[in-house]
């Protein structure tokens, strides 16, 4: 089983990163001829399985790695309200392995007990989420004190709302009432708060590559690039490093041996490739590649350290 305390720290990357969205209200730079708009409109009910395949490679203090790969499988069924839409996710199964180990993890089966609705309203923005409360309360039930109060200071109520409402403006609120043609890029800066409380701006550029085949139709291909080379990205980065170091070191003679993570060289950069209905925002194809860079003092491979991740989307109709 690993060291859910020293996971925890990745959950923090993720949520962090995970926050990485674009707004459409950027400048455009190239157009092309015809034009379309975005819109939220999934019709009266509609269900589907959501298969994900998350992968997190994690580069390590003296030339170590580890490869984390979850698959998971989720219910989604999205039902109209007088006031909008009804989201229900209901995790169906959750698989872990470690270096092609299987990995019995107590917060796997947790993950499968959580349900999560999202009210949306009429326009397709995410208004409230509902069952995070209830995924803590079984954490405190099931779970032994200490290891429960090493993930609650990552895994809050706020942090995981936030990260949830990050993706959805990244994936839909972001484009909804946007007029685009095909061959258009934005570009923005945004800024997101990390949980140490400062501050990263981050560069996205999105572009919309093309029209092609899908079962709705036609859909269209959105291509993203993003990347941060922000101080206080760079310290935070340093900060998780460093506990990582600590982590896997194990032994306090080491310490003057890992060279100290610099803050000029530690960055985030990703690329984000979706294909979606855009009269209605159904997903058909969905893949983000995220890699995050710790950077050393000494250009040494043994102190090397970061975390690259990729999710390949399927969703069954």
């Amino acid at each position: 089983m690993p060291d859910l305390a020293n996971e925890s720290m990745y959950r923090v990357l993720a949520i962090c990163v995970a926050a990485l969205s674009f707004s459409l209200s950027a400048q455009t730079v190239a157009q092309g001829t015809e034009k379309f708009m975005f819109s939220f409109d999934p019709g009266e009910q509609k269900s589907y399985l959501q298969k994900l395949t998350h992968t997190k490679e994690q580069r390590l203090p003296f030339g170590r790695s580890r490869t984390d790969v979850t698959q998971s499988e989720t219910r989604i069924s999205i039902t109209r309200t007088p006031t909008g839409w009804d989201l229900v996710a209901r995790p169906l199964s959750v698989e872990m392995t470690r270096d092609g180990q299987r990995v019995d993890n107590p917060m796997l089966e947790l993950m499968t007990g959580i349900e999560t609705v999202y009210r949306i309203d009429p326009d397709g923005n995410l208004l409230t989420i509902e069952g995070y409360e209830q995924f803590l309360s079984d954490m405190e039930t099931q779970m032994e004190p200490a290891v429960f109060q090493a993930l609650a200071s990552v895994l809050t109520v706020d942090a995981m709302e936030a990260r949830d409402r990050a993706e959805w403006d990244g994936r839909i609120s972001g484009y909804l009432g946007a007029e685009v043609s095909v061959g258009d890029t934005f570009e923005s800066e945004s800024t997101f708060q990390l949980p140490d409380q400062s501050v990263i701006t981050y560069q996205t550029i999105t572009t919309i590559a093309g029209f092609e085949p899908c079962p709705a139709g036609r859909c269209v291909r959105i291509e993203q690039t993003y990347d941060s080379q922000s101080e206080n990205l760079a310290k935070f980065a340093s900060e998780v490093a460093n506990e990582v170091a600590d982590h896997v070191q194990g032994d306090d003679d080491l310490d003057n041996q890992v060279a100290k993570p610099d803050l000029a060289t530690a960055s985030i950069s990703g690329r984000v490739s979706r294909l979606v209905h855009p009269e209605t925002m159904t997903f058909f194809e969905e893949s983000i590649e995220r890699d995050m860079n710790f950077g050393n003092a000494k250009a040494s491979v043994l102190s090397a350290s970061g975390l690259k991740e990729t999710k390949t989307y399927e969703f069954v109709y």
